[in-house]
């Protein structure tokens, strides 16, 4: 049970770091798609040349205002051109970081997975145990009884050859009292 406990809630940080790479990516989106707040300059010296063309006259004011609508439209295609190669980069981010998202997502997939299979093969393993415990069981009684009854096989050699020796004096004892019966008899026999 501590391992579906620690699995659920691996699973749950998983998907908020998940959830807060998406929202950051999404933040991050909306902030390339806001209007800049870019305010194209003045050109230089625009204040000063207006007095200045008052003073030289209206052929070269309109050359002025010409030239001063070209920089300005120059500008403003420059800021588009800017924004658009920002927008450009920050898609393909987002693309980027989406594309590592899901990896990631695959990534902890199998790594659940295998824990999974991890968990299966240790259930196998403790059943297995839990099977083979009759029969270690059987084993270490067998075990037990041999070591029983081989103390009693040593006792019991132990009492044979004690007997044995003293079957044997006593057979010497038996022959010697029978020699000296056969030699009374003979004795007296022939006396």
């Amino acid at each position: 049970m501590d391992f579906q406990a620690a699995l659920r809630e691996f699973q749950w940080v998983q998907g908020r770091i998940i959830e807060a790479d998406r929202q950051e990516t999404a933040a991050a989106a909306r902030r390339a798609r806001a209007p800049p707040m870019f305010r194209p300059p003045s050109p230089p010296g625009y204040g000063s040349s207006q007095s200045n063309n008052a003073a030289a006259g209206p052929g070269t004011r309109g050359a002025d205002q010409q030239r001063g609508i070209q920089m300005q439209q120059q500008q403003q295609q420059l800021v588009e051109s800017r924004r658009t190669q920002e927008l450009a980069l920050l898609d393909n981010e987002i693309t980027f970081n989406e594309a590592l998202i899901e990896e990631r997502e695959r990534e902890i997939c199998k790594i659940q997975q295998e824990i999974i299979e991890i968990n299966e093969i240790f259930r196998d393993l403790a059943k297995l145990v839990h099977d083979q415990q009759g029969a270690i069981d059987v084993v270490e009684s067998n075990i037990e009884t041999a070591a029983m009854e081989t103390r009693k096989g040593k006792e019991e050699l132990s009492r044979a050859a004690l007997t044995q020796e003293s079957n044997s004096s006593m057979k010497c004892l038996l022959v010697t009292v029978l020699g000296f019966l056969m030699l009374i008899f003979a004795l007296v026999f022939i006396a």
